[in-house]
């Protein structure tokens, strides 16, 4: 497993809603079957720590998906977030995150 502070992305990725010191080279070394398994973890603590993921997750709630299925859709666009920070060279920012659907929400 990569030891997360050895990594030129570690601020990027410890930056991450859900991803610490712990899960965040596990999610970095898990690039197999156990992937999704890391990602739904990291899914389910960025509804604690985050108000973007957290909505987004009730959003799709009340659109009558389960809690898995929901769960997944949290963590692909969460892959998404971590990738387009990682290609920018930015950290995590919340509003930035979660803008795009926070405007399909008010329209």
């Amino acid at each position: 497993m990569p030891i997360l502070a050895d990594t030129e992305d570690a601020e990027i990725i410890l930056s991450q809603p859900g991803l610490g010191s712990l899960l965040g080279p596990r999610v970095l070394g898990e690039f197999n079957d156990r992937l999704v398994d890391a990602l739904n973890a990291q899914a389910f603590s960025a509804l604690h720590a985050s108000p973007g993921a957290r909505a987004y997750h009730d959003k799709q709630r009340a659109r009558g998906l389960d809690h898995g299925p929901t769960l997944r859709q949290l963590a692909n666009r969460l892959v998404g977030i971590l990738h387009g920070c990682l290609k920018s060279r930015t950290h995590y920012d919340e509003t930035t995150a979660w803008a795009h659907h926070a405007g399909k929400a008010a329209a």
